[in-house]
């Protein structure tokens, strides 16, 4: 067995072969983004909402933040897709784009919409840090079944790396889980380490099966103090009542009927 194969695990059957297939992180093509220089800021930007605007500010380590607005329909389109993990190109009135990663997306607490959101630039030769979120792919029988309940216990990961390695998201394949309890751990992912690393412990559970009816446990109660004075005083009683007198000891009769015994030999 040569270097390449120690450690491998010994794949006879397709559910093996399944459960062992790497995740691979998934990394996006960079997307392109238009916007404006903003000159309204204040109250005084609001009206630019009524023209289908999104008020925006690019923020970069050292400079000035750049106040920006952003077609509504064409940024909804780019978030949809990138998310807040893949780089997009955000070129200012035609000039030369500048590769930002979304930071902060507010929206609107009565109407939901879009109504502020924050860029941050990046240095293609600095790392950075971001969560990546996870998506589930690939149909598990247990879980269709209704046998089990699939826990996705980090719906994100958080990596170090250029913004050029930076993954979209992580795809994790369920379909070869095939026992409770078995699941897809961190060190389960196909990452290149010398370009992405991740500070989380390699045997963290990123998703598992579990019971889909979880067992209930009977646990006695225990009597508290007051309680079994109670109950011990209740079985005393109850012995008491219950005792035959000792050999050669009389029962003892009522008086009144003692007398009336007497009135009858009279």
């Amino acid at each position: 067995m040569n270097e390449r194969e120690k450690g491998k695990p010994s794949i006879t059957n397709l559910n093996d072969w399944l459960t062992f297939r790497p995740h691979y992180p998934i990394i996006s093509p960079i997307m392109q983004l238009n916007a404006e220089k903003r000159t309204l800021l204040g109250k005084r930007a609001n009206k630019l909402r009524k023209n289908g605007k999104i008020l925006a500010v690019v923020f970069e380590k050292g400079e000035e933040s750049t106040p920006i607005t952003l077609d509504e329909k064409e940024f909804k389109k780019v978030f949809k897709e990138a998310g807040e993990s893949t780089l997009i190109d955000v070129s200012v009135d035609g000039g030369k784009p500048v590769k930002v990663l979304i930071s902060e997306v507010q929206h609107d607490p009565v109407f939901s919409n879009i109504i502020h959101v924050n860029l941050h630039a990046v240095k293609l030769t600095d790392k950075i840090t971001a969560a990546i979120p996870v998506e589930i792919i690939g149909e598990n029988e247990l879980v269709k079944n209704g046998k089990a309940l699939l826990l996705t216990l980090l719906p994100e990961i958080e990596v170090e790396c250029l913004p050029t390695d930076l993954p979209a998201k992580f795809e994790i394949d369920i379909s070869g889980l095939v026992e409770i309890d078995q699941g897809i751990k961190i060190s389960d992912l196909a990452i290149d380490k010398s370009k992405i690393s991740i500070d989380q412990d390699e045997n963290a559970f990123i998703v598992r099966l579990d019971y889909a009816e979880m067992k209930e446990e009977v646990v006695e109660e225990e009597a508290t103090p007051a309680e079994a004075k109670v109950i011990g005083e209740e079985e005393v009683a109850e012995g008491e009542e219950g005792v035959a007198p000792a050999e050669g000891e009389a029962t003892k009769e009522p008086a009144g009927e003692k007398k009336e015994e007497k009135k009858k030999e009279k």
